[in-house]
């Protein structure tokens, strides 16, 4: 074998080495490279069972986690505070306002007079009774209108992250059978606000 040739692949050979270094350093530097974690406490009044808590644990919060493992900067570490560990019931808005938790549920119908826009399908008539298509308008028309985003930030120092129905139902229960309509004459019925215009 010549001389030349040995040479020329000892060059191959060196710059194939300088280059796999190369590579070698900035992959283990991305690898070393800390995803940050970022802390978030997510709060409800109402318990796992509810629907509207389990669509948020087994679909908004994974599909974050999804989302955010695609860009491998951020990981949330989700503290979950359901069940009214941070906020009674009514109390969601509140606790965010006050900085007790970063992400709340917060159901409507409890601040009629706080967030009197997100309660829109309740006073619109002839409204749909397909509880998503309610949510994705909701969603479009703050799109579309940013002064909706502004009056949650200005007035409840909150962001706006979707509308999210998850029930199309309303039970009454009662501490008595009843058998006919005649027989709710006289009762006292407790619910949430603006959700009795269904009763």
């Amino acid at each position: 074998m010549k001389i030349e040739h040995l040479l020329c692949r000892f060059g191959y050979i060196r710059r194939f080495l300088l280059i796999g270094i190369c590579l070698a350093s900035l992959l283990a530097g991305a690898s070393a490279r800390a995803v940050e974690i970022v802390p978030l406490t997510v709060i409800d009044a109402y318990a796992p069972t509810a629907l509207w808590v389990r669509v948020f644990m087994n679909y908004y919060m994974p599909e974050v986690d999804r989302r955010l493992a695609e860009t491998g900067n951020y990981e949330i570490d989700w503290n979950s505070a359901f069940g009214g560990t941070v906020a009674k019931t009514g109390g969601v808005l509140e606790a965010l306002q006050y900085g007790l938790a970063d992400i709340g549920i917060i159901t409507s119908p409890f601040h009629p007079d706080k967030i009197p826009f997100f309660n829109i399908s309740y006073v619109t008539p002839l409204v749909t009774a397909d509880i998503g298509l309610v949510a994705r308008t909701v969603d479009e028309l703050v799109d579309r209108y940013p002064e909706l985003r502004n009056l949650m930030l200005e007035d409840c120092n909150q962001v706006f992250l979707t509308a999210a129905g998850a029930i199309d139902t309303y039970q009454v229960l009662m501490s008595e059978p009843i058998d006919s309509l005649d027989q709710f004459q006289g009762k006292k019925i407790c619910g949430v606000g603006l959700n009795l215009r269904y009763v």
